[in-house]
């Protein structure tokens, strides 16, 4: 029988947003490194779109903005950790909790892909992603990982603050954050160098996908929407689904 208590830390550990960035930070490092193994010869680097948004932010301010947005990742840590000191001065790292969420976050995975796809999605298509499997990874965990940064921690967050302040009540304030943040998010899909074809329905599937990604944000923390959003994708590319 599960331990209650037990259950409890576990719930509260994976949704607190310190937990998250720590579980994050070794998806960002292997971003980083499948980057460099990828392109170390190229003089062209693909990254994930929302990280290239936030990149270019800084951009703005300086040409060293690679070092400035670096830095700005770390301050911004370094200043939740220290606001928050009382709170995680007894903060221990419990790897086996890290290991539950991957496991949680490979469940959510497959619910939205059979949410989404229906069960026809056991052929699996192994050959494929076998041929280019480290570039595959490394589309999806940027995806998995800048995108929630991006759409659930920034800009549902900032909906969130404005809906809340000046407009609605709480609980409008959370289902209009929800779907306009969606929206942005399937829309983002089809804007820049590398945007796919609109289809509307493909539309509306992604749409769905950012209202699923967004609720696991809210209830179990950005850690486990990263993982869900992660696994989702590396699906769809060994499934032959869509």
């Amino acid at each position: 029988m599960i331990n209650k208590d037990n259950f409890n830390n576990y719930f509260n550990y994976s949704k607190d947003i310190f937990s998250s960035i720590l579980f994050i930070f070794p998806l960002l490092i292997i971003y980083e490194f499948l980057c460099f193994l990828l392109f170390r010869d190229k003089d062209f680097i693909i990254r994930n779109s929302a990280d290239v948004y936030i990149r270019n932010l800084f951009k703005i301010f300086s040409n060293n903005y690679e070092i400035i947005y670096i830095l700005f990742l770390i301050i911004i840590v370094s200043f939740y950790i220290l606001f928050n000191y009382i709170k995680y001065k007894d903060f221990k790292f419990k790897y086996h909790y890290n290991i539950l969420m991957i496991a949680e976050g490979v469940v959510y995975g497959l619910l939205l892909i059979i949410l989404i796809n229906g069960f026809e999605i056991f052929n699996f298509n192994f050959l494929y992603i076998k041929e280019n499997i480290f570039l595959h990874f490394y589309y999806c965990l940027g995806a998995g990982v800048w995108e929630e940064i991006f759409f659930r921690l920034f800009i549902f967050n900032i909906l969130f603050y404005i809906f809340s302040k000046f407009i609605f009540n709480i609980d409008n304030s959370y289902i209009l954050a929800i779907l306009l943040s969606s929206i942005l998010f399937s829309y983002f899909h089809y804007i820049g160098n590398f945007a796919d074809t609109f289809t509307w329905s493909i539309f509306i599937i992604r749409f769905i996908a950012g209202i699923y990604l967004c609720i696991i944000y809210l209830k179990r923390g950005l850690g486990l929407a990263v993982m869900t959003h992660y696994v989702y994708d590396l699906l769809l590319i060994i499934l032959p689904i869509i």
